[in-house]
């Protein structure tokens, strides 16, 4: 789907045809936004399995992001005082 837009093609009506004859449909040229960094400049801690598999992690709700440990952003944790990560 992805694909399509960045193709500029409508995904809810895919024409994956490719029949010379059928309608062409001209490519609109979209640029790609900037990518969102959220990570905190200067912190490249490693984070383990063996972490990420822990009870504090389950309990804290961390998840990964293409390959990036993240913590949730649930209630409980927002009125934590104590940092994300020993």
């Amino acid at each position: 789907m992805q694909r399509l837009k960045d193709e500029g093609l409508d995904p809810a009506t895919p024409n994956f045809s490719t029949d010379p004859a059928s309608p062409s449909t001209s490519k609109v040229e979209i640029p790609k936004p900037a990518e969102t960094v959220m990570t905190k400049h200067g912190v490249n801690r490693k984070i383990t399995i063996a972490e990420l598999e822990s009870t504090e992690a389950k309990e804290q709700a961390w998840f990964v992001v293409r390959g990036e440990v993240r913590l949730s952003n649930t209630p409980s944790r927002r009125n934590c005082s104590s940092p994300p990560f020993p």
